[in-house]
């Protein structure tokens, strides 16, 4: 983590999440790589345990909500 930052875990507060692919390549507009991405963030959300308010994606980027 960069120096002078301080983080804050369980504060209880909502995060917003944004990625995209590569290069801003279209790799999420295929079906299996949707599906691969949903399943993924599915695991993770079980194995880490929080909640996933919203999800938005289109065929290069996504953006999450979760708390």
């Amino acid at each position: 983590m960069t120096n002078g930052l301080v983080r804050y875990q369980q504060a209880g507060d909502p995060h917003f999440v944004t990625f995209s692919c590569y290069d801003r390549r279209p790799y999420l507009g295929m079906a299996a790589a949707r599906d691969l991405s949903e399943r993924s963030l599915e695991a993770m959300q079980l194995r880490y345990d929080f909640f996933l308010t919203g999800l938005c994606r289109d065929a290069g980027a996504c953006a999450s909500a979760y708390q």
